[in-house]
């Protein structure tokens, strides 16, 4: 039986779209290709890292400072996002099913505490504290004056003590980035070898 036009165009339009599928779920299952984009996150936070360096921490914006430029947020963004990057490479070396029907499921989340955690990576106490502010600046104060809810931005209940809240930054952070990047980049370079070599 002779085709028609439209089935062999509906043919050929299914055959691509499970070929572009094949290709997105290997790559979401490859940690390269998230440790590529790791490394190139880190990289462009290295760049900007003068420049964080050179400002004073943050704390409460005051109102005159709104329209001044500021480095710090989108470094923290630059550094968060690589850090997510390093976890998600671990993760995919432990559990490589990341996708189902074409569709991102298991790391389709910016939550840094909870994806250190899934992948047994040891943190210190500042680095703990870096983190939750880091998921702050990932989710939105990286990239936009305010959040969409007010409560965002209230102190949580382990920080009314201190009228504290999550979106500041500190003189300390850029070096304690630096460390918990260097550590990060060699587990997962340790663990691809390790999955390379155990062919898995």
């Amino acid at each position: 039986m002779i085709k028609t036009q439209a089935e062999t165009e509906k043919e050929g339009e299914e055959i691509t779209a499970n070929l572009f599928r094949r290709i997105y779920e290997s790559a979401a299952s490859d940690p390269r290709h998230w440790l590529g984009y790791a490394r190139s996150l880190r990289q462009g936070a290295s760049i900007l890292r003068p420049h964080f360096d050179g400002e004073p921490p943050s704390g409460r914006p005051e109102k005159d400072d709104c329209l001044k430029p500021k480095i710090g947020p989108i470094y923290l963004l630059l550094v968060g996002y690589a850090i997510e990057n390093y976890a998600k490479a671990i993760s995919v070396i432990h559990h490589p099913r990341v996708t189902e029907n074409g569709k991102l499921k298991r790391l389709k989340r910016h939550d840094l505490l909870g994806l250190i955690s899934e992948i047994n990576f040891s943190l210190s106490s500042d680095e703990k504290e870096l983190l939750e502010r880091l998921e702050q600046f990932v989710l939105w104060a990286g990239r936009y004056p305010i959040p969409t809810d007010a409560k965002t931005v209230s102190p949580t209940k382990r920080r009314m003590a201190t009228n504290d809240w999550l979106i500041y930054s500190l003189s300390a952070d850029s070096t304690v980035s630096s460390q918990l990047l260097d550590r990060l980049e060699k587990q997962v370079e340790c663990e691809i070898e390790g999955s390379l070599r155990h062919g898995t």
